[in-house]
């Protein structure tokens, strides 16, 4: 999980570098150098440049690959929390096969086309997006209902109102998803209207941003969770380590302080049995 979290990392420095290098080749031939075919000739111009295509690629490689390591750790979230259910796991399976090949297939073609110096979008561009959410929206759901049967147990064995840590942690991964799954629709929705649409057009500038920011966040996204559930995890232990401490200054005999961990195992039990 590291090495995926610290992958996405790299690759989002990777895109935010190939983005800063495009603007500045576009800024320099766009504005600085006059065509007479005014600002989308020059623009074209821009785009013509060895240096922008090159970085045009790293970009695209990039950025598909950072969208397949969102989906991935988005499946073994779903897959981790359902360890025993065959018919989930060889869903996650088919669906993260069938994004392998999608990723490869849009890559390749995308090199193709800037190769080639075609400058319309192609299917699978928005088809890829299609998958990617699809991946989202099975593995989000499947972690919503593990959380609504965790929360219903807890109910059962605790009358306590307060989260547990589990109960937090679940929350973060349903919503994140969900955000995640808006800024997917956004971005099919772009992608299918941009797939006839002229080169720097306002349709295919404003595509390009949607893209962009898709990218970042199924980049980022991960390592975003990974730092708030360690912080949670932190606050948690210390909570417990100050209320254990309150009770030695107290001059009292160290007790057992309840916090919410009891209960998790509880709990893990039961959601085992009601899923077996």
């Amino acid at each position: 999980m590291c090495c995926l979290l610290s992958g996405t990392f790299v690759l989002v420095t990777v895109a935010f570098i190939g983005n800063l290098t495009e603007n500045f080749v576009l800024v320099k031939y766009s504005l600085r150098v006059s065509l007479p075919g005014g600002i989308f000739a020059q623009a074209e111009a821009a785009d013509s440049q060895p240096l922008f295509q090159i970085w045009e690629q790293i970009i695209n490689w990039s950025g598909n690959i950072e969208q397949f390591i969102a989906d991935l750790i988005i499946a073994w979230r779903a897959w981790a929390l359902w360890p025993n259910n065959k018919t989930v796991q060889w869903t996650l399976i088919s669906l993260v096969l069938a994004d392998i090949g999608v990723t490869i297939a849009d890559s390749v073609v995308d090199t193709r086309k800037e190769l080639s110096g075609a400058n319309q979008s192609v299917t699978l561009d928005w088809v890829i997006s299609v998958l990617s959410l699809l991946v989202n929206v099975v593995g989000t759901s499947l972690i919503a209902y593990r959380a609504w049967m965790y929360h219903r147990s807890i109910n059962v064995v605790s009358i306590r109102r307060k989260k547990t840590r589990m109960e937090a942690i679940l929350l973060i991964l349903v919503e994140s998803g969900g955000i995640f799954g808006i800024l997917q629709v956004l971005t099919v929705i772009f992608e299918k209207l941009d797939v006839h649409a002229e080169a720097f057009s306002p349709l295919d500038l404003g595509t390009r941003f949607i893209i962009n920011l898709y990218s970042y966040f199924a980049g980022l996204n991960p390592l975003v969770i990974f730092i708030l559930v360690q912080t949670q995890n932190t606050y948690d232990q210390s909570v417990h380590f100050d209320k254990t401490a309150s009770s030695i200054q107290a001059g009292s005999h160290p007790q057992r302080v309840d916090d919410g961990h009891s209960v998790e195992n509880q709990d893990c039990t039961a959601v085992r049995d009601s899923e077996e």
